[in-house]
This record gives C-alpha cells, sequence and structure tokens, in this order.
C-alpha cells in the first residue's frame, strides 16, 4: 500500500507543478537573493506559502548552508558581470 500511495503522490506532484512549501524554500534558498531563513520566509508568506512547514533543526541548518552559498555565488557573479562590463567601456572607449 505504501509504494501505491508513492505513486499516487508523485502523479499528484506532476499534474500540479506547484512545489510543496519545502522545496519552494530550497528553490529560495538557490536563488541567491535570501540571505537568511527569516527572508525565505517572508517570501513565501508574500507568495501565500505556508512557511510554518520550514522547521525543524536539519531542514533550517541545509537552508542556511543554501542560502550563504548562493548569496557568494551570486555575489561572485555579479562582480564578474560588472569587471566585463567595464572592461567592455573601456574597449570601447579607449
Amino acid at each position: 500500500m505504501r509504494g501505491a500511495a508513492i505513486a499516487k503522490l508523485k502523479r499528484y506532484r506532476c499534474m500540479s507543478m506547484h512545489p510543496t512549501p519545502v522545496e519552494r524554500a530550497f528553490q529560495l534558498a538557490r536563488s541567491g537573493q535570501h540571505a537568511t531563513v527569516d527572508e525565505i520566509r517572508q517570501q513565501m508568506k508574500r507568495e501565500g506559502l505556508d512557511h510554518a512547514q520550514v522547521a525543524g533543526p536539519v531542514l533550517l541548518k541545509q537552508l542556511r548552508a543554501l542560502c550563504t552559498e548562493s548569496v557568494a555565488r551570486q555575489a561572485a557573479e555579479d562582480e564578474a558581470k560588472a569587471e566585463a562590463e567595464a572592461q567592455a567601456q573601456a574597449q570601447a572607449a579607449g
């Protein structure tokens, strides 16, 4: 019976195409746009999602680590982009 319930859940998830609150929290953490779990919860609230499910020490630790990593990655990408644009402008002016 457990396998049937999992298969039914997978079919439902494919049909709905909306992430669960926990999945959305991970998406937001990976985006690089949110530095803290509180920011993720605020965004989820704005989106009308139940942010109360974003709880528990293991989940919060994973989200904090993803936020830190993603914000650093986003900052590095932004810096590289700014450098490339500055070089292009210098070459165009030069």
